[in-house]
């Protein structure tokens, strides 16, 4: 399996874990299967609680992300290329971001996302 398959994102939306289940889902249109769990042709997406959540902590720049309120982890199918998997990731990124919602990307091609993937950028939005 290539290292671009997956990806994290970090996230600390000002709405609670159903809303951004509705929000983020309608947006890529995926279908959710369970209360976490969504599908689309090319992906799967998994939007949850994120274990190591810390108020404090995340708001500490750079490494606070970690901390974040909530994950949203993606899931390629084997056959997506890497230009496609990088253009599903800066769309989620960007329609967080235009919320408003600090987002952090933890990716292996994240130096080719926009931004790269917010990771060290004062530019997207923070706590």
């Amino acid at each position: 399996m290539e290292d671009f398959i997956n990806c994290k994102i970090f996230c600390f939306p000002s709405i609670d874990l159903l809303d951004i289940r509705k929000e983020f889902s309608k947006f890529l249109y995926v279908i959710q299967i369970s209360n976490s769990f969504f599908r689309h042709s090319h992906y799967e997406l998994t939007i949850h609680k994120n274990q190591d959540f810390d108020v404090e902590k995340s708001k500490e720049f750079p490494n606070g992300f970690l901390y974040f309120k909530f994950l949203i982890e993606f899931e390629f199918s084997d056959d997506c290329s890497e230009d496609y998997c990088i253009n599903v990731i800066n769309s989620a990124l960007d329609w967080l971001w235009g919320k408003g919602f600090p987002a952090v990307a933890s990716y292996s091609l994240e130096q080719k996302l926009i931004n790269n993937g917010g990771y060290n950028n004062m530019n997207v939005p923070w706590l």
